[in-house]
């Protein structure tokens, strides 16, 4: 139906979004039916979200839908563009409409930096988010959270053996 009405109607956001949505909701059918593999589904599904973002980049849903749908890509044995998360959720903070979407903006673009193991850049994400709502949980322990990896992922110097000078092991 979708397909159909892509056909007459190229350039329908609409359109785009909703078969971008029903194929990553309903993947089983939609990889039995268009015979499919999870990969393929995915990068379908994305390249029809990301062409809706272009044509209408200040739709918030649109944009928002994008850059969720960026976290997805491990589920369907896809590999994660976690550069292109980044950069879709700074875009969805861009049209944020109040505080709180532009919290939950910086939370995502947080957690993308986790992905990309990059847990300085995530700790700034978090930071910000909690300028805008100070009283959240979830960002305190994201960042309590990103400083132990910081610590654990730390490199470390070696330790130098010391030497004892001067002794003889006899009395002296």
């Amino acid at each position: 139906c979708y397909d159909q009405a892509l056909e007459l109607d190229p350039n329908n956001v609409d359109f785009m979004f909703n078969l971008s949505q029903c194929y990553l909701t309903n993947f089983p059918a939609v990889q039995r039916i268009r015979n499919w593999t999870k990969p393929r589904l995915y990068k379908e599904a994305m390249k029809l979200s990301s062409k809706a973002v272009k044509l209408n980049p200040a739709d918030f849903e649109l944009t928002h839908d994008y850059a969720m749908n960026l976290f997805l890509a491990e589920n369907f044995e896809a590999k994660a563009d976690w550069k292109e998360a980044i950069a879709a959720w700074r875009e969805v903070r861009k049209i944020a409409r109040n505080d709180t979407e532009r919290m939950n903006a910086w939370m995502y673009e947080g957690r993308a930096w986790l992905g990309k193991r990059k847990f300085s850049e995530a700790q700034d994400c978090f930071q910000e988010a909690l300028k805008l709502k100070p009283d959240s949980e979830a960002a305190k322990n994201l960042i309590e959270e990103t400083k132990k990896n910081m610590i654990e992922k730390a490199p470390r110097t070696p330790q130098k053996t010391q030497k004892t000078v001067g002794f003889s092991g006899g009395k002296q």
